[in-house]
């Protein structure tokens, strides 16, 4: 697979220049997604195996396009990512016609797709160093992303905001922001039993944002690792993670470690090292049961289990 160095980063460039991942496949035990750093400004897309560690580079070439800030899969297994930098002219309802926010679909091969996401005129400056994407049960396709402006659901201040995104228009609703100011959260999760962000106070923390306010309420700090990627199955409440030593360059490398954390208490449980000690890789999505489709959308088809479609709702 391919080797890659990183030239060092500090903690909030680890924050900026984040993952993408891929749906499962037919190896025992369960598989995850995440992204390699090349440190040339291109990223490939991998699977990792939770349970033992192993990394394997899927064969799309490399591309800055798969160097995405999060990642999420469906509960169809179809897996998607959050990437910026990307002006993007055009229109859409009742939105702004530029953005540096786009919505990554992977083929299956591991090839990036990007399309643009529209917010309101009144959200200035969106940024991706600080939010994530997830696929909510209860609400569809969820982005979280740094703003500011004076769109009264956002709120007036620097700060995350919770959105709705809408596959077929790149419309992107706000909920709510999450009231925590310019505090950074990365890494947007959608576990049954609540959604999760990371963020780093003093030292990495876990954080609940609320469905229905997009609120941000901090949580457990993670005390020994760096963790560079986080994902909930689809259905599920097992927080899976990828963590690194806490006073690592941040972004998953060297040294990766795959495991689960505690929400309740941030606890890291080791279940095995990457077995590419010196990849540089960070975000996590682990897709859930793969089923039949119920709808296409006109995005591009994101990799899934063998011709599994993505599927969005909500």
């Amino acid at each position: 697979m391919k080797r890659l160095g990183f030239a060092g980063a500090a903690l909030l460039a680890l924050i900026a220049a984040l993952v993408v991942g891929v749906g499962p496949s037919s190896a025992a035990g369960p598989i995850g997604y995440t992204i390699i750093f090349n440190g040339d400004g291109t990223c490939d897309l991998a699977t990792i195996d939770l349970t033992d560690g192993t990394l394997t580079d899927l064969p799309a070439a490399s591309s800055a396009v798969a160097c995405v800030s999060d990642l999420a899969a469906d509960a169809e297994g179809a897996v998607w990512g959050i990437g910026g930098n990307i002006a993007r002219p055009g229109s859409a309802p009742a939105a702004d016609v530029e953005t540096d926010i786009g919505i990554v679909a992977f083929s299956a091969d591991g090839t990036p797709s990007i399309s643009p996401v529209f917010m309101p005129d009144d959200i200035v400056n969106p940024v991706l160093a600080f939010g994530g994407i997830a696929f909510d049960p209860t609400l569809g396709a969820i982005i979280e992303v740094g703003n500011s402006g004076t769109n009264p659901t956002c709120g007036d201040v620097i700060n995350n905001c919770l959105f709705t995104y809408d596959p077929e228009t790149g419309v992107a609703t706000p909920i709510g922001g999450s009231g925590q100011l310019s505090t950074a959260y990365v890494f947007l999760t959608s576990c049954t039993s609540a959604l999760y962000s990371v963020y780093v106070p003093d030292g990495w923390a876990l954080a609940t944002v609320s469905r229905t306010t997009g609120e941000v309420t901090p949580g457990s700090s993670i005390p020994d690792v760096g963790p560079s990627g986080i994902d909930c199955a689809p259905g599920g409440n097992t927080l899976y993670a990828i963590a690194s030593p806490p006073e690592g360059n941040g972004i998953g490398g060297p040294d990766s470690s795959v495991g689960t954390l505690d929400p309740a208490t941030g606890e890291f449980t080791l279940v095995a090292p990457v077995s590419e000690p010196d990849a540089f890789i960070g975000t996590l999505a682990v897709p859930g049961t793969r089923v039949a489709p119920t709808t296409t959308t006109s995005q591009p088809a994101a990799v899934a289990a063998a011709t599994v479609a993505p599927s969005f709702t909500g």
